[in-house]
């Protein structure tokens, strides 16, 4: 008979690698799961940002000042509140200020005045992910769009 000792011994000799394999099959999936949430918060993060400066750029749209170079104006606080997704360098492909007139809704490209509409749409923002871990690294696109009417005291040019 052997010694209670000598088994236990002889039972962790063959063990010794477990510990090393079942830690490897737990951490992989825990480290691509935390992974995804951390892309996910960043394209939400990214997505809420470019929304918000949207928004603001309609809300300096529809006072209509300045009266003249509206859409640079506008353009310009899109990048302020953006959080430096839309910088200078991209705004002018990104950013696109829009005009309608009620009620046909037709394009208006000269004199704004009161009771026209602003669009302003952000579209094409290309935003890398952190980790690419089972899909390739292709970039997200993000848009979004905001729009109000104008209450203008003197019209105004685009």
């Amino acid at each position: 008979m052997r010694p209670a000792g000598n088994i236990s011994r002889q039972r962790r000799g063959r063990e010794t690698g477990a510990a090393l394999v079942e830690f490897a099959f737990v951490i992989l999936p825990s480290l691509g799961f935390l992974f995804l949430l951390m892309n996910l918060a960043w394209m939400i993060f990214a997505w809420a940002c470019v929304q918000e400066g949207a928004r603001e750029g309609v809300r300096a749209a529809v006072t209509c000042s300045p009266s003249s170079g509206l859409n640079a104006a506008v353009q310009s606080v899109v990048q302020t509140y953006s959080f430096g997704f839309i910088n200078a360098q991209n705004a002018s492909s990104l950013v696109t200020v829009r005009y309608y007139r009620p009620p046909n809704f037709n394009l208006v490209s000269t004199k704004i005045t009161s009771g026209d509409v602003v669009n302003v749409s952000v579209s094409g923002l290309s935003l890398g992910i952190f980790s690419p871990i089972l899909f390739t690294a292709s970039p997200v696109y993000l848009g979004a769009s905001s729009a109000d009417v104008m209450s203008c005291a003197t019209p105004a040019t685009p």
